[in-house]
């Protein structure tokens, strides 16, 4: 019965789920919890009860907003799909309609302006890159591109040492 005893306290599984909120609600004497914290997912409950048991509170007036932390954010974007497909489109034509809804034309300044804000900023070597051509190739030309020659490089041979 040890097995079965951890499956039924299992934290993941609604029963759990519902049954720690309603204690939560009775310690803290209030009728709803302002944001329901889950600091780790039950790997052993699917996460389509989870998300549901989770719902299902939300929709009760229980809770008002759920946290999720300590959760590889593969399985807390998994959860979200899963909520938002599962959750908010019961049926697959609610799921068309949800999408359609979010069909949405961007300009060019604000893909422009998104573009800039989502720019990966790169560590050390990257940054020197367009500099390292001076260092590299010295005054040649590649591919029709002229390279800058390095300030500091001896122009001529008295003034080397």
């Amino acid at each position: 019965m040890i097995i079965g005893d951890f499956f039924a306290k299992s934290p993941g599984r609604r029963k759990s789920i519902v049954a720690a909120c309603e204690q939560s609600l009775r310690r803290l004497r209030t009728d709803y919890i302002d944001l329901y914290w889950m600091h780790f997912r039950d790997r052993f409950t699917p996460i389509e009860e989870t998300m549901r048991a989770l719902d299902d509170l939300v929709r009760a007036g229980k809770v008002r907003y759920i946290g999720i932390s300590d959760t590889p954010a593969w399985k807390v974007a998994q959860a979200q799909t899963q909520a938002s497909t599962i959750i908010g489109a019961r049926r697959l034509d609610q799921l068309d309609q949800n999408l359609a809804a979010l069909d949405l034309a961007l300009t060019d300044a604000q893909l422009a302006a998104l573009n800039k804000v989502s720019e990966p900023t790169l560590s050390f070597p990257a940054g020197f890159g367009p500099m390292a051509t001076m260092f590299g190739q010295g005054g040649t030309t590649i591919n029709g591109a002229p390279s800058q020659m390095w300030p500091l490089l001896p122009q001529r041979d008295d003034e080397r040492y």
